[in-house]
Parts: C-alpha cells; structure tokens; sequence
C-alpha cells in the first residue's frame, strides 16, 4: 500500500496540446490529475508544460494506458514517465567502482575532501606539499570517510585553469602514497583526460568530473574501459565565468534534465548505470537563491534513480545568509547536509568528516527510524 500513500509530482515540458488533453483525462481515469495550459483545448498547434498531479502508484499506472495510444508523441512520454517514476523505489542504490561498490541501506557516504591546490577556497595552501596532503588524507580515513577525494585544481568561482601536467604533479604523488597506507577508495576531482587516466593508472577508481564529462568526453571511454565510478555534476558555464548572473526558468527541473542526459548518454557509451553517480552542482553557476531550492527538492534529483553526491561544505551561500567567513560555517555546512540526506541525498562530500559523518547518521536515522540500533 505504500506507493498508494505517497503523493508525487512530475512536469513534463513542451508536450503538444492534443497529447496535453489525453495525458490530463488519463491521468484523471487514475484517480489523479493533471495541470495543463489553459489553452490547450483551443489551441492545438501550440505547446504545454504538464504537472502530473497523483500518488505514486497512480502516476507509474499512466505510462501502461499512453502505450496503448500511438498517437502524437504519447509513446515517447509513456517511456519518459516510466523511466523517470522507476528512480522512485525505498531501495536506495549502489554506487560501484572497479570491483568494489558502495551501498547506502545503512546510512550515507561521507566523502573527505583532499586539496592539493594553493588556491581553494577554504583550505587552499594549508595541505599543499605531498607530507601534508597524506597526512590530511589518512587524518580523514580516520575520522571515517569512506572515500578520499583528491584534486589539484581549484574550481571555485574566478579559478583559473592549470595546465593536466601540473596537476598531475600535485596528485600523483599523493595518491600512490595515500593507496600504500589505506583501502578507501580514492576519487580523482578533474574535468582532464590525461589527469583522469594517470589518476586511475596510479590508484584512483573513481572520477569526479565537475563537468559531466563534457570538457573532455575521451573521460567517457577511460571510465568504460576501466569501470571506474563516474560522478558527473551541473554547472552552468566555467569556474571563471559561472558566477556572473546566472539564471534558470525552471532551477531544479533544469538541472534533473540536465543530469539525466548526461546519465544516459554515460549509459549509452558503455558506462553501467551503477557506475554514476549525480551532482546537482551547489554552487557551481546558481544564485544563493538557487541553491537553497535545489537543498530543498533534492528528493527530486534522487527520484533519477542514481545516488545523489552533494557538495556543500564550508560553501558561501551559508555565509551569505549567515555572514560568517568560511572558517565558521561547519554548523551552516551540518544543518545543510543533514537535511540532503533527510531528503535523499546518498554521498557526502565534506571538509569535516567526524562531525559530518555523525550527524548525517542521524539525519538518515531520522528518516529510516526502524533501523534505530542501540550500541
């Protein structure tokens, strides 16, 4: 009965209005409803944005009765509908990479941040030389993190690129050391072939990719071959220029779009979809205004079907609500990850990984309540 008590919502854009009118009397044979344009029934040459309004178990019925209609294109939309709706399951799902694999029935991942960079915009210099970055890195696997994030390149709003030789210089070193001492999986932050591949071919097996692996599409067939984990993230424009006046019509349903596109063209090129993971990108190319819509419907991005990484640390739309500098935004950065997680989010990424990991545990405890275990 559970899928009969769960209300959901699902917007489907430019639909030619005749399929409009079909869609709406189908969904209200279901029990449910649907928003449509006003003009849909006088204007059949032109377009509307559909809000599927129904429990779930009304909406994933939809798809069963447009396949029966080979008309316009409400096939296509069948599929849509049905591919999207599958994302909704109380399974979360399992992120792998190389022969290993994360599940998250247990709780979320806390991912610890390593910056090999001068330039970051909260521990940039501080973990620079390759002693210091080790250190950083074991000091976080013994906090808890489940996996090591270790980039050479800072990408904050007005960074400037650096050249695939200097960072491999900068990571290279670090990663070969970090995979001598500990098991935790190691992720490589780059948008670059050449960085991606000497990562992996030194110990890394997961790549994290700002840009959805479209700044170097060869990054696809690396992990293909590989089968490296795929953390692919939105961001609207580049690290120099994505702060100057971004806007959205639709924030969160353009990003879900986005993600999902690239998810399937990853998918297409060889990728399995338990390889990839998605980033909604908070921070990178949105008002302060924007990501805290996003915070607040990231159940939305999860309802993809891919475990939701999130990158909120220290970040400066909580300062610019709070007016604190980076340095005292950890109870911000807290606040903001338990409710991504309460929301769905599955993969942490995080500066401070014991006071993070404890309380996404219990942001994550308080939604799945019957996995409460006393100590």
């Amino acid at each position: 009965m559970k899928e009969k008590g769960v209300m959901a919502l699902l917007k489907i854009s430019s639909v030619r209005n005749p399929s409009a009118n079909i869609i709406k009397q189908a969904m209200l044979s279901l029990g449910g409803d649907a928003a449509i344009s006003r003009w849909a029934l006088t204007q059949p040459g032109r377009k509307s944005d559909i809000i599927l309004i129904g429990t779930l178990a009304q909406i994933k019925k939809l798809p069963e009765k447009l396949q029966k209609q080979n008309y316009f294109e409400l096939p296509r939309i069948a599929c849509l509908v049905s591919e999207r709706v599958s994302g909704k399951s109380s399974r979360p799902p399992e992120f792998r990479f190389g022969k290993k694999r994360i599940t998250f029935d247990k709780g979320p991942a806390v991912m610890g941040v390593v910056n090999i960079t001068p330039d970051s915009f909260y521990d940039g210099g501080r973990f620079f030389s390759v002693e210091s970055a080790v250190e950083r890195a074991l000091r976080l696997v013994a906090e808890g993190a489940d996996i090591l994030d270790i980039g050479g390149e800072s990408t904050r709003p007005g960074s400037k690129s650096v050249l695939p030789d200097e960072e491999l210089k900068r990571i290279i070193p670090v990663i070969k050391k970090v995979k001598q001492r500990v098991a935790v999986p190691i992720s490589v932050d780059t948008r670059k072939y050449k960085v991606a591949a000497g990562a992996i071919k030194a110990g890394a097996s997961i790549i994290n990719d700002i840009s959805a692996m479209t700044a170097d599409k060869r990054i696809i067939g690396l992990a293909a071959r590989t089968g490296a984990g795929c953390i692919i993230m939105h961001m609207k424009g580049r690290p120099e220029t994505m702060q100057v006046n971004p806007g959205y019509s639709d924030t969160v349903g353009e990003i879900a779009g986005f993600l999902h596109l690239r998810a399937s063209a990853l998918v297409k090129a060889g990728i399995k979809k338990s390889c990839i993971s998605v980033d909604p990108g908070i921070g990178f190319g949105k008002t302060v205004k924007d990501n805290y819509a996003i915070l607040n419907r990231i159940d939305e991005i999860a309802a993809l079907g891919y475990p939701v990484t999130l990158g909120l640390s220290r970040k400066s739309f909580i300062g610019r609500v709070t007016g604190e500098s980076a340095e005292f935004r950890l109870p911000g950065s807290i606040a903001a990850e338990a409710v991504g997680v309460f929301l769905g989010a599955n993969i942490i990424r995080a500066h401070d990984v014991a006071e993070t990991r404890q309380a996404v545990k219990i942001a994550w405890l308080i939604r799945n309540y019957s996995d409460v275990k006393e100590r």
